[in-house]
């Protein structure tokens, strides 16, 4: 297959002017959640200072809670040593080269119509998907999920540019390598790409030679490594998620429906394009059957293994996306070169509508958290005063806050983190309470204006309420 792999002077253009206005949405990104406990080595309380305490902290993690060890090491060095400044440069950079890598593998297909509009139609469907929530979230969900998208979508383009070709051998030895550091990074992506790869290569056994049978190969050694590693046993048995359960299979399912908006849609397309045209159609998912495998396997361990929360559809939005996108220069070839720049146009002006809101929600919401994290280093009862943070994560609960803001009232996990790096791990109860007013100012609320009902309150703010609990 072959690749156009000088970009215009237009494409540098864009992709710049993408890298800018995501790293000034991603300066936002706040120091929060897991990041908290990603500062300490696993088992201990001896704070990560260097490469080898992260990786001597993956290690643990491996063998008591999860696979990701080449992920997660990268993941503690940022939160130990590297810190979240240099981690919103390089995030924005990454986020440059998913565009690029998008573009790559669009252009690869379709390269005789024009691919200026594909990175700008890209990041807005991203955007309406929900995945720039993850994308520009903090550093754990970031590198798990952005860098690993990026890296998974340059699998694909190494992949498409092997085929039905042969390399020298030291070529196969890096791919090698390349396909196992990818399949090991993250089993919500890799998952669902080895077993459709799988399926694939046993109804074309013919297929697997050549430079692709060792870059497949690896990927699916890296799976094996990620997956089946000791703690994921360990984890099971604990949850009994991998158990048989109807009630979690339709609870699951129905976030899945609810939360995956790119993937209904794209169902819908398919099925209306194959009652218009069943043969194209056919041809369609013929030549996209490893992506659509992808989705498909993937839906299948979210439903049937584990759903922890709409950050593990990431890969089924993304693979959905591109096979929508994939679609309309396949069905609408037509429409996309004769109005190719009033799409361009119409986009273009979309994502600026909606970037203005979005920069002034994640401004005010991080403005917020650092106030909240300067008052939890210096109060002295424990107790952390937080009207704005709290404000902005509930009374500004709309479609922008919660799919382009980190919305997250300190649940006790997160307490026990900033406890933890306050005091250097020797209280992680320190933080007991964030409080969206003072104690006084609750107190006075709890006035008979103000009853809901026997014992709750709705606070002169509006959006919070307060119960009292009577005391012995």
């Amino acid at each position: 297959m072959k690749y156009i792999s000088i970009f215009s002077r237009k494409h540098y253009i864009i992709f710049f002017i993408i890298g800018i206005c995501f790293y000034l949405l991603n300066q936002f990104s706040p120091f929060i959640s897991d990041d908290y406990f990603y500062t300490f080595i696993k088992g201990t309380k001896i704070p990560v200072e260097s490469l080898s305490d992260a990786i001597k902290s993956q290690i643990y993690d491996y063998f008591h809670y999860n696979g990701r060890f080449i992920i997660h090491v990268i993941v503690q060095y940022f939160c130990g040593v590297l810190g979240i400044n240099f981690f919103q440069v390089l995030n924005s950079i990454c986020f440059v080269f998913l565009c690029i890598a998008v573009t790559l593998l669009l252009q690869s297909e379709f390269h005789k119509m024009s691919k200026i509009n594909i990175p700008i139609l890209f990041v807005l469907l991203l955007f309406s998907s929900g995945t720039a929530h993850i994308y520009l979230g903090n550093i754990s969900g970031a590198i798990n999920y952005l860098w690993t998208s990026c890296i998974i979508l340059y699998f694909f383009v190494i992949y498409n540019y092997n085929k039905n070709t042969t390399h020298h051998t030291f070529y196969h030895i890096l791919i090698f390598i390349e396909g196992i550091i990818s399949g090991s990074l993250q089993e919500s992506f890799s998952f669902g790409l080895s077993i459709a790869l799988f399926f694939y290569y046993c109804c074309n056994r013919k297929s697997f030679y050549g430079a692709n049978r060792w870059l497949t190969s690896g990927f699916w050694i890296g799976t094996i490594v990620c997956i089946f590693s000791p703690a994921n046993f360990l984890r099971l048995s604990k949850t009994g998620e991998g158990n048989f359960d109807l009630i979690a299979y339709f609870v699951r399912t129905y976030n899945l429906i609810l939360n995956s908006e790119v993937l209904i849609l794209l169902v819908v397309v398919l099925i209306f394009s194959f009652l218009q045209n069943k043969d194209k159609t056919v041809s369609f998912m013929r030549h996209n059957v490893i992506w659509i495998l992808s989705v498909i396997f993937n839906i299948a361990f979210v439903i049937l293994i584990a759903y922890t929360g709409p950050h593990q559809l990431t890969s089924i939005r993304l693979f959905s996306i591109i096979l929508l996108m994939k679609w309309l220069y396949t069905f609408c070839n037509n429409f996309m070169i004769k109005y190719n720049r009033w799409i361009t146009i119409i986009c273009s002006i979309i994502l600026v509508i909606l970037y203005i809101p979005i920069y002034q929600y994640r401004y005010e919401i991080d403005r917020g958290h650092k106030e909240l994290v300067r008052k939890a280093y210096v109060t002295k009862d424990h107790i952390v005063i937080a009207p704005e943070y709290c404000r902005c994560c509930v009374a500004k609960d709309n479609w922008i806050a919660r799919n382009f803001t980190h919305q997250e009232i300190y649940r006790q996990f997160s307490k026990e983190g900033l406890s933890a790096v306050i005091t250097q791990a020797k209280d992680v109860n320190y933080i007991r309470s964030i409080l969206p007013a003072t104690k006084i100012h609750i107190s006075k609320s709890c006035i008979e204006k103000n009853k809901i009902q026997e014992n709750v309150y709705r606070a002169p703010e509006k959006y919070y309420y307060i119960v009292r609990v009577p005391t012995k």
